[in-house]
């Protein structure tokens, strides 16, 4: 079995280094072990000796297997990304999966809501502090767009109510400026 000490190292640098999501790391950490248990039962013993042959072959596994295009693709991705640390380390002199594509998808549109759920959405009964604080969070989140977490991290003075914006730091730590509707 390829050395399960090289993906605790890879993920260790993940989170202090690259300072990912626990998510994210979580998802890798998966990926990679999901790997390594595929190569043992290939008979590869160490992560240097994984020729793209073999990196292809797993690409087909998973499809044969049910997994969508966009899976595939995060888990190539996430081996990708964990042999360009070993050839950082010299633990590798290639990246096998460098050059393994995942088979597409077809995109799915997202699901909206109808002007009449998002009404119902945001439709909340009372005047009480805690009704007047839910309301204003649905109105902000449904006319902002903005996703969950971006909208739990929000404070105060990350609200510009003159010019109907808020600040929001996303995905990577980054920061961007969104509208939001008159109702919110």
């Amino acid at each position: 079995m390829p050395d399960a000490a090289a993906i605790h190292s890879f993920v260790h640098h993940l989170e202090t280094e690259r300072r990912l999501s626990t998510n994210t790391v979580s998802g890798y950490r998966r990926d990679l072990v999901m790997l390594q248990q595929f190569l043992e039962d290939q008979g590869i013993q160490q992560w240097q000796q994984v020729e793209p042959s073999v990196a292809q072959f797993y690409s087909a596994k998973l499809f044969r297997n049910g997994r969508s295009g966009s899976t595939i693709q995060r888990k190539l991705a996430a081996a990708r990304t964990f042999y360009r640390y070993l050839m950082r380390e010299s633990l590798c002199s290639s990246n096998p999966f460098a050059d393994t594509k995942a088979p597409k998808s077809p995109r799915k549109l997202p699901k909206t809501l109808t002007a009449e759920q998002a009404a119902r959405l945001v439709d909340i009964k009372g005047d009480d502090v805690i009704s007047v604080r839910d309301h204003a969070i649905l109105e902000l989140f449904y006319s902002s767009g903005i996703r969950l977490q971006e909208l739990i991290d929000l404070n105060l003075q990350d609200i510009s109510m003159a010019q109907h914006v808020i600040r929001v730091t996303g995905k990577g730590s980054k920061e961007r400026i969104v509208p939001f509707g008159t109702h919110a």
